[in-house]
């Protein structure tokens, strides 16, 4: 940023939060659990190396326009404590380094009205900035007659959002390095509210990225994220509750190019979708980068939609996660490859298969379970009907040790060439790409120990040389 001292900055930062933290506000660089004492709401003395917009005039009773007074104290270069309720009806301008300070969610508003936005704007990245802290508040609309961007930050690096509550407000995160949103609450309403992550400048010729968004232990109800060209987007125990969809992830194509981004996609690990209206999960393009992990989704409450689509991925991993109740398909691969889809369990889909694939290849399939629970609700009133259902453009696959209990048809459908072995409640018939066939074409002249799947008794049994004879796996001759 042009014209700042990034030393100053960070050493102004860093002590008004050690500051702040000796006062009852906390820390929100060492993240020690908060003092139980906070500033009095209606104090005028806010803690040494801090100011507050009362300082300045502004009434803060949650009705006077204090737009111009919280511009004073953010002019003032230090750092800023919102104490009460504050009001502004126009843009106000964050500085990119600022250290914002409330004394909590419930006792801390920044009221925006019908013509208040929160704009904080940056000059470029790596700049050595000490970037900015935003902390224990709550930011919300007054009456928003139409959905608008409320907060927008661009050209923005390393800025964390600490035990925030975003209520009904549109946040647009725009070309940007570094954001973290740790402890906070995204509520949307009817307002359809979102946070968008994106790279809207689009350099002629080249890809442009947005990257290393961060959510932790972040509570979004009825506020979807949506990820735009944003690589290394990381989403760690947060929770998703309702709305149109839960996170959509996509790239684009550079202006005045043919190449496309490189493959990019979100991390998100140990997640909970919770009765959402459409798609929990949509990505399009995922990558090596992307990895889906210990996640609990249910989707396609109120529309019919699956848990999870991926579209045009490669090299992604999907492990250890729970689908449940989705509204037709659990997993939608469409047009992808190299992926790796390893101990999940698929209960009681609403009307359709575990996995549903089209046009995809060199897919892992390896120790799932596939299931309907009649206590929920499975296979009596609807529930998973296929374990797995491909088209014939579904080449590649290795589909080894499932489980299916009580599928209406547990089958495997149309699949390419592959193997499909070893899957515990699947018909003999879907066994293939491993040496098999009736008992009337059992080979002869194999070696000691040959393992054969024998279709007509549906079960492997093993050529034992020095007797000549086929035995099971308890050692009986077949």
């Amino acid at each position: 940023m042009d014209g700042f001292d990034p030393d100053c900055s960070r050493r102004r930062v860093l002590t008004a939060l050690a500051m702040a933290g000796s006062a009852g506000v906390g820390s929100a660089v060492s993240g020690q659990s908060r003092a139980p004492s906070m500033p009095d709401a209606t104090s005028r003395h806010p803690p040494s190396g801090m100011v507050t917009p009362r300082t300045f005039g502004a009434r803060m009773d949650g009705t006077s326009d204090d737009a111009a007074m919280l511009e004073a104290a953010f002019a003032s270069g230090s750092a800023v404590l919102i104490d009460g309720p504050l009001l502004i009806n126009r843009t106000i301008d964050v500085p990119p380094d600022v250290c914002l300070i409330g004394t909590g969610v419930y006792r801390a508003t920044i009221k925006l009205g019908r013509s208040g936005m929160l704009r904080m704007a940056g000059t470029g990245f790596d700049r050595r900035a000490g970037g900015a802290v935003i902390r224990d508040l709550t930011i919300a609309p007054v009456d928003r007659a139409e959905p608008g961007v409320d907060l927008h930050l661009r050209h923005v690096e390393h800025v964390l959002f600490d035990n925030v509550t975003f209520y009904r407000i549109n946040t647009l995160l725009d070309d940007h390095h570094h954001v973290t949103f740790r402890d906070c609450r995204f509520f949307g309403d009817e307002d359809r509210a979102t946070v968008t992550s994106q790279c809207e400048a689009q350099p002629a010729g080249r890809v442009g990225i947005s990257e290393s968004v961060a959510f932790a232990r972040c509570f979004f109800a009825s506020c979807p994220l949506v990820l735009v060209d944003t690589v290394d987007a990381r989403l760690s125990d947060c929770t998703f509750f309702s709305g149109p969809f839960g996170v959509r992830s996509t790239r684009r194509l550079a202006r005045g190019s043919d190449a496309e981004p490189f493959f990019m996609g979100p991390s998100m690990n140990g997640c909970v979708f919770d009765s959402i209206d459409g798609l929990a999960i949509d990505i399009e393009g995922g990558g090596t980068d992307c990895r889906i992990t210990n996640n609990f989704i249910s989707a396609g409450r109120t529309i019919p939609a699956s848990g999870i689509r991926l579209a045009n991925c490669s090299g992604m991993e999907l492990t250890g996660n729970r689908f449940e109740w989705c509204g037709t398909d659990g997993l939608v691969l469409d047009h992808s490859e190299k992926l790796g889809v390893i101990a999940n369990s698929f209960a009681n889909m609403g009307a359709g298969a575990g996995i549903a694939a089209r046009g995809s290849q060199a897919i892992r399939v390896i120790g799932n379970a596939f299931e309907n629970r009649p206590r929920w609700g499975g296979s009596g009133s609807g529930g998973t009907t296929l374990a797995i259902a491909g088209d014939a453009g579904c080449t590649g696959w290795s589909v080894i040790g499932n489980t299916a209990v009580g599928l209406r048809d547990p089958r495997v459908a149309v699949l390419g060439a592959g193997i499909v072995h070893s899957n515990s409640g699947w018909p003999p018939a879907t066994e293939r790409g491993w040496p098999s066939g009736t008992s009337d074409a059992r080979p002869a002249g194999v070696a000691d120990g040959y393992r054969w799947y024998d279709r007509t008794i549906g079960q492997w049994i093993y050529w034992h040389a020095p007797d000549r004879r086929w035995l099971n796996g308890a050692g009986q001759q077949i």
